[in-house]
């Protein structure tokens, strides 16, 4: 009896114009005939001989995209199986961790209706795979290659079934099946919904790669998981993303397809060091390797659309999420015409609050998936826009500054908020501090009054750095670091900006890993007494923090440390900032250590400005961290009694 691969049933979308091969089992030793017939029109039979033990693969020629239907049959002579109604166009791999995963059912309500809404009636076909089998994370997964996984095609007027699989891709082939029809091209499109929350990347790779005798398997087996079968289903909860345990599971039952290639979001799993960064990068050139010979169409390369993870706290140390993104830009950096990146920083933190989604999972799939459309659209469909987000070139040092050179292609680098932030320099210390930048042409100048000799930079690559704002084409320009060797570490300073009103900030609820506590907490506090509000009148800059004393001569205003943006003033010996108000302000800077407040005096700088006031402070500190960092206001000579704070500028301490 002729028995196939789910993949290979009725309702699918077969990627056009390639041959592809249809596997299964059929009467040992018989003669297997399939008949490619378009509705209303012409068909082609092509044959193979099963062997001994049944088992056979049938190539096929694949007609050119249209919106025809064709229905395929196949006989073995005892035995016939139909596969109908299937579509011929453009398919995609859509695979990743629980980013990739997320369904449509967890996106707000009013964004997933106008999906749904933009979706229905199209020729858009999505394979609903069975997430693991029936297996648990704890199960015996399989050593070898599968030859089935359970599933079915759907389409996007099956709500229901759509509301399971992935936002993103959801998103992303909508996108792109506007923009083709916008161009006046009739491309059925499709994904394979191929993703497992929680899953590494070597979980996706054969063993063949893993075993590569290079990079990948010296990192695998210094963690202790080399797939052997000594070792395999010996790491209990995580037997499911042990390496090669899904794609033995979840992609080798996809064999014979032809597909475009991978969406992929995922990455979460792998942040850990700089050297798991190194390892991943060798991953993500194996994975190509290894999907483009299995499913690459005839005469094209197979692409990875890649999203870079959000930020999120995986460290409070080290930039080890910086480490990892890096990978991507340098995949599409060396072969630009494999690899594509999606940046996602600028996204809202947002999630489905009332789902109990944790919120390492932000439910802004939606604007992530329509930019890896358009990136799709870009590479393989002719459009002008980017191909990938713009990345870092190189950099240039000259005495007080740093240039870093994007690679624009002549399109212009633009921000979008009054004030370029997320840049840092370091001098030979190491030690990170926020750069003023300016954008000149393709490239971005960054400098600090007190780093001389600045010798690296960075941007939006610490686990919690949401202030970026920098585009290049309609997408935010890649994260980079140019120190490749040494340790990054960058804690951000939000309280720094004046006109910032709140800060993201991650505690954990005791046991209960979905109510993380994921939300905005203030940049500034006031004391009793004390009023602050937001001054953009007389402010300068992008605002200042407007502070009164409401109940005496004295205000007081501080900034909190939170577990994400720690108080590490130990490393700063001194701050300077501007006061908007009355000259005869004194103004005291307190490091609150929670038994013991150290207070320094700031003293005036510059008094010109008959409406502003320069102040400086210098300190010694503990090396320890802060609790709080409060500023005191005394405001017992003034009239008023009330000033605006911005402008803050931190020094670094001078090292031997």
């Amino acid at each position: 009896m002729i028995k196939l691969p789910s993949v290979f049933s009725s309702g699918a979308l077969l990627q056009a114009d390639t041959q592809f091969e249809i596997p299964g089992t059929a009467a040992p030793g018989s003669t297997v005939t399939a008949v490619l017939a378009k509705r209303g029109g012409e068909s082609l039979r092509f044959e193979t001989k099963a062997a001994s033990d049944g088992s056979f693969l049938l190539a096929l020629k694949a007609p050119p995209a249209s919106f025809d239907i064709y229905d395929i049959a196949i006989s073995d002579g005892e035995s016939s199986e139909e596969i109908s109604d299937i579509l011929f166009g453009e398919l995609w791999l859509a695979s990743g961790q629980s980013n990739m995963e997320m369904p449509n059912s967890q996106m707000r309500e009013s964004e997933r209706k106008a999906l749904y809404s933009r979706m229905k009636g199209k020729n858009i076909r999505i394979f609903a795979q069975d997430w693991l089998g029936g297996l648990q994370m704890d199960s015996q997964f399989p050593f070898d290659e599968q030859a089935d996984l359970a599933g079915r095609w759907i389409t996007p007027d099956d709500e229901t079934a759509l509301g399971g699989v992935s936002a993103c891709a959801s998103a992303a082939i909508t996108k792109l099946y506007e923009l083709l029809v916008e161009s006046g091209k009739e491309i059925p499109l499709g994904f394979l919904n191929v993703s497992v929350g929680g899953s590494a990347i070597e979980a996706w790779l054969p063993r063949e790669a893993i075993m590569d005798g290079g990079e990948i398997q010296r990192f695998i087996e210094k963690i202790g998981r080399l797939p052997t079968k000594e070792k395999f289903n010996t790491h209990g909860w995580a037997n499911y993303t042990q390496p090669c345990a899904l794609f033995n599971l979840k992609v080798a039952p996809l064999r014979g397809l032809r597909m475009r290639g991978t969406l992929w979001y995922q990455g979460e799993s792998n942040v850990a060091s700089r050297e798991s960064g190194s390892f991943y990068l060798a991953a993500l050139r194996a994975y190509h390797k290894v999907y483009s010979e299995r499913f690459v169409p005839d005469g094209v390369k197979y692409q990875m659309i890649c999203s870079q993870i959000f930020p999120w706290l995986y460290s409070q140390d080290e930039c080890n999420f910086g480490y990892l993104n890096q990978a991507f830009t340098d995949a599409a950096d060396a072969e630009p015409d494999k690899f594509g990146v999606i940046t996602v920083y600028d996204l809202p933190p947002i999630w489905p609050f009332g789902l109990l989604n944790h919120p390492i999972h932000p439910s802004h799939k939606y604007p992530l998936g329509e930019r890896m459309g358009e990136v799709i659209y870009n590479r393989c469909h002719g459009g002008g826009g980017l191909k990938s987000a713009v990345t870092m070139k190189s950099v240039t040092r000259e005495p007080g500054k740093l240039s870093v050179h994007f690679n624009t292609n002549e399109l212009p680098l633009s921000c979008t908020d009054k004030k370029i932030r997320g840049f840092y320099i370091a001098d030979e210390s190491g030690l990170y501090v926020e750069a003023n930048a300016e954008i000149n042409g393709s490239s971005v100048v960054l400098l600090h009054p007190y780093v001389q000799s600045p010798v690296h930079a960075a941007y939006m690559v610490s686990c919690l750095e949401m202030s970026g704002r920098v585009y290049c084409g309609g997408m935010p320009v890649a994260p980079f670091m140019t120190d490749r060797e040494g340790a990054v570490r960058i804690e951000p300073k939000p309280w720094t900006h004046t006109d910032r009103d709140w800060v993201f900030v991650v505690e954990d609820v005791p046991d209960d890993f979905r109510k993380i506590d994921a939300y905005p907490r203030p940049t500034w506090v006031a004391m009793p007494g004390t009023e602050i509000c937001r001054d953009t009148v007389f402010s300068e800059g992008c605002g200042a923090l407007r502070v009164i004393a409401s109940g005496g001569d004295v205000a007081e205003v501080y900034a909190p440390a939170y577990n994400a943006n720690r108080l590490d003033m130990y490393n700063y010996g001194g701050m300077d900032f501007e006061v908007i108000g009355n000259k005869e302000i004194k103004v005291r800077v307190g490091f609150d250590y929670g038994d013991s407040t150290l207070w320094f005096d700031a003293d005036v700088t510059d008094a010109s400005d008959p409406d502003r006031t320069s102040y400086k402070v210098s300190f010694e500190l503990p090396k320890q961290y802060a609790k709080r960092l409060i500023f005191s206001f005394d405001f017992s000579s003034c009239p008023i009694k009330a000033a605006s704070l911005e402008n803050i500028v931190l020094i670094p301490k001078k090292t031997d």
